[in-house]
């Protein structure tokens, strides 16, 4: 019968660790990869599962500490009855060790109190442990669970099957023949860019008749890039003032020239006098074709891949308004090149270029299959004042002045032609990769395009961190079980059953007028409640 009862409780004992095991590995699995549990509620907030981390962290961490502090305190149980048992002990106990083993046992206050007074090392850290185990490890899990989004995302790609430059002719363009026809494209470019007009969107983010946030785009789509530099000058001569600074009327108009840095031989003028040109701009050439003469063909002059046209502006503003600085000459030199870029667009929101991603063409215009090369002769000749960088404008003191009478002039240099060289520049810029954009939403197929489609999940997310916090009841289960591993039978072990132990009769070993191991505190107590400490002092 006794040794029924000492595998019984060995199963007991067993039985607790591998509940706190499986408590151990199902929280580890939890933080570290909670989908290997099977359930979705673990990992998706919207599953309406009544199963929630936070319900099975909570009951984990509640059975952990009940299975620690049972499994604990019956090792510390065993181990004190062990050894108050008739029998060769190598370590008896003392009567007052005695009794705070088996407070300890049954109070967490008295937990405390064997740190102070308690004669075993290792059990006064495990008290300290096991309280925080039953107080602290639950709410330290609960709290490295959060919310986050999870962002899944596939993508497709789509090569061009048209040729790059397909948008960027119409037949106004294409059929100008030397004529007066417009490059349309990079003039609506420019008109829109100024008024601030909101870009075309590509349709390659819509489902049906709505568009689909969760859908973005990238792309290297043909480009025509500027980079602009911006300068300014002190106005010593007066110029675009109807006085000149000779201060006579009857000399005529007087002029300076300002050139380009970019091709040296393209310049442009300002005038004072009657009436006064305060604002000059030109569209030209690269300077390869510069070069050439004036005969030359567009196959001739396109011997430079990359190359485009070149704008040069000078101006003077606050001529007819005062709004701007009438003591600076402003100016301005682009270099125009194609090439391509990287454009994105989110959704129904309009595409956006990256600047710093711009690459110059490798390829002549000529070894394009569309009719680009044709588009380009609106940057030199005749048909260079179609474009919209080539306009003169003039002011007379009558209050003439013709800045209105261009929609390019008056958007890009602003009222009374205030704007600073920088912002022109810049705005320049801008309308350019306008023109990119809005080529690239009107022909979709001629770009390279890789659609991403995402898709955002609300999910719980779990801090692995807070793992360490289990380290508390590992540690406080292995002080109270050091040394005290042997478990005995129900005859040897009563626990605290009153009657049991009644039923064993006079405590061995203490009989009355025996000896007994008693402390000196424990004498000292006792002679002081007998009112003998002092007649013995």
């Amino acid at each position: 019968m006794a040794d029924r009862s000492k595998y019984t409780n060995i199963f007991f004992s067993l039985a607790l660790v591998g509940v706190a095991v499986i408590c151990y590995i199902l929280l580890i699995v939890l933080f570290l990869n909670a989908i290997t549990l099977r359930l979705n509620s673990l990992v998706h907030v919207s599953d309406p599962s009544y199963i929630t981390p936070l319900v099975v962290v909570g009951l984990l961490a509640a059975v952990l500490g009940s299975a620690t502090v049972a499994f604990t305190t019956r090792c510390a149980e065993h181990s004190l009855w062990l050894k108050l048992a008739p029998g060769n002990v190598k370590r008896p106990l003392t009567v007052g060790e005695s009794r705070r083993l088996a407070q300890w046992s049954v109070s967490p206050l008295e937990r405390i109190k064997y740190l102070f007074r308690g004669q075993s090392a290792p059990l006064r850290i495990s008290g300290i442990l096991l309280i925080a185990t039953t107080t602290a490890v639950g709410p330290v899990l609960l709290a490295g669970i959060s919310q986050g989004d999870l962002v899944d995302a596939t993508s497709t790609f789509q090569a061009h099957a048209v040729d790059v430059w397909t948008p960027w002719i119409t037949r106004s363009n294409y059929r100008s023949r030397q004529g007066s026809a417009n490059d349309i494209p990079v003039f609506a470019a420019a008109l829109a860019s100024n008024d601030n007009l909101t870009l075309p969107v590509a349709p390659v983010c819509l489902n049906g008749t709505s568009s689909t946030s969760n859908c973005s785009i990238t792309t290297r789509s043909a480009a025509l890039f500027a980079m602009c530099t911006p300068r300014t000058l002190p106005n010593t001569d007066k110029m675009a003032s109807t006085v000149c600074s000779t201060g006579s009327s009857t000399s005529g108009p007087q002029y300076r020239n300002y050139c380009s840095t970019i091709v040296p031989s393209m310049c442009v003028n300002l005038t004072c006098g009657a009436p006064a040109v305060f604002a000059n701009f030109r569209t030209g050439p690269d300077l390869s074709c510069a070069l050439s003469s004036e005969g030359s063909t567009p196959s001739q002059c396109n011997t430079i891949p990359g190359t485009w046209a070149t704008i040069l502006g000078v101006w003077v503003g606050g001529m007819d308004l005062g709004i701007g600085d009438t003591k600076t000459i402003n100016l301005v030199d682009c270099a125009i090149q194609y090439g391509n870029a990287t454009l994105s667009q989110t959704g129904s929101s309009p595409p956006t270029l990256d600047r710093s991603s711009f690459m110059v063409s490798t390829h002549l215009l000529s070894e394009y299959s569309s009719p680009i090369s044709g588009v380009r002769t609106f940057a030199w000749r005749e048909n260079a004042a179609r474009t919209p960088y080539y306009f003169t404008l003039r002011y007379v003191g009558t209050g003439f002045n013709d800045i209105y009478a261009s929609p390019v002039a008056s958007g890009l240099l602003g009222d009374d032609a205030s704007n600073s060289a920088e912002h022109v520049a810049r705005q320049i810029e801008r309308n350019f990769d306008w023109a990119t954009l809005a080529a690239f939403s009107k022909g979709v197929n001629a770009s390279d395009v890789t659609t991403t489609r995402t898709t955002v999940t609300r999910v719980y997310v779990y801090d692995r961190r807070v793992l360490s916090i289990l380290l508390i009841p590992v540690i406080a289960t292995v002080m109270s079980a050091w040394g005290r591993l042997r478990v005995g039978s129900d005859e040897v072990v009563r626990g605290y059953d009153p009657v049991a132990i009644a039923q064993l009769g006079p405590v061995e070993g203490m009989p009355l007028g025996g000896e007994v191991q008693i402390e000196k505190g424990e004498v000292e107590r006792t002679l002081r409640t007998l009112d003998l400490w002092d007649c013995l002092a």
